[in-house]
C-alpha cells in the first residue's frame, strides 16, 4: 500500500480518485482495519468514496507549497523524507499513519457513529460539503509545543 499511495503522488498530475483506487483496496485487506470494513461499508454504503478521499487526505498526506515559486501546493506522503529531515511536526512514518488510520476506523465503528447526533453530522457534511475532501476529521488532542513531542500527527 505504501507503494501505491507513493506511486500516485509522484504521477505527473494528483488524482484523488486514482490514489483510493489504488490504495483502498489494500488499505480494506490490511490486519490493523479489515475487521471493521463491513460495519464502515454499512454505514457509509453511498459515500464510502468521500469518506476514502478524506482518510487517504487527513492521515496519509500532506499538502506542501511548492519551492522556490510559492505559488502552488503539492500532495506528498506524511513520510516524505524532506518533513523528516526538517523535524517538521507533521512528519508521520508509513507504520505510523496505518495505526491512525486503524485509530480512526476503530472509533467511527466502535459507537461513536451509533450516537444519533454524530451519524447525522457526518451525513449531513457528506450531503452538503462544498469540497470533495471537507470532512470533519481533527486530532483528539494536539500537542502542546513544549510537550514530550511535538508532532501533531500521531
Amino acid at each position: 500500500m505504501k507503494e501505491a499511495i507513493e506511486k500516485a503522488i509522484e504521477a505527473e498530475r494528483f488524482s484523488m480518485p486514482a490514489l483510493r483506487k489504488a490504495a483502498w483496496p489494500l488499505l480494506s485487506q490490511h490486519p490493523t482495519v479489515c475487521t471493521i470494513f463491513p460495519t464502515l461499508t454499512q454505514h457509509f454504503t453511498k459515500t464510502m468514496d468521500i469518506l476514502a478521499n478524506a482518510i487517504f487526505r487527513h492521515v496519509f498526506l500532506i499538502e506542501l507549497v511548492k519551492t522556490p515559486a510559492i505559488e502552488t501546493t503539492k500532495f506528498r506522503c506524511r513520510w516524505f523524507s524532506e518533513l523528516e529531515e526538517n523535524a517538521d511536526p507533521r512528519w508521520c512514518s508509513f507504520d505510523e499513519c496505518l495505526e491512525i488510520a486503524g485509530d480512526l476506523f476503530g472509533d467511527l465503528c466502535g459507537g461513536w457513529l451509533a450516537t444519533p447526533d454524530h451519524a447525522e453530522a457526518v451525513k449531513l457534511c457528506f450531503e452538503n460539503s462544498l469540497i470533495a475532501y471537507e470532512v470533519p476529521l481533527d486530532y483528539v488532542e494536539r500537542p502542546l509545543p513544549s510537550g514530550a513531542s511535538d508532532r501533531i500527527h500521531r
